[in-house]
């Protein structure tokens, strides 16, 4: 039965992972969009004109805090439902996840994200 909890919290920790994500983004946002005064001209303006190398930082730390809070809520699910080695498994959901991330951000997928991104400052 744990095997069964395992594989659905690490289904729960991949939705857990994009949502944290796309709410420090919001919230990112926000907060520049609060520093500009409101101006969405200003705040399209400063996106369009982010440095690569910065928006891939931020992109980075975005997901390194958003796998953080899911591993949070993750250890405490598999505590809750009183999984032996709670800590240990969530410690290597964390790990894998990081591996496919860092494979993506610095292999051949981080190429295609930067072309992707200068394609839509060319259309700005």
């Amino acid at each position: 039965m744990e095997l069964v909890y395992v594989l659905l919290i690490c289904g729960v920790k991949i939705l857990l992972d994009k949502t944290f994500a796309l709410g420090i983004i919001l919230l990112l946002l926000w907060i520049k969009g609060k520093s500009l005064k409101s101006d969405s001209d200003a705040l399209e303006e400063y996106l369009i004109r982010l440095e690569d190398r910065k928006l891939l930082r931020i992109i980075a730390w975005v997901y390194v805090c958003a796998a953080l809070c899911s591993s949070a809520v993750c250890y405490g699910l598999l505590v809750l439902l009183e999984v032996r080695w709670a800590m240990q498994i969530t410690f290597v959901m964390l790990l894998v996840g990081m591996t496919v991330t860092a494979y993506r951000f610095f292999g051949k997928p981080r190429e295609k994200l930067l072309r992707r991104i200068r394609e839509i400052r060319s259309r700005s």
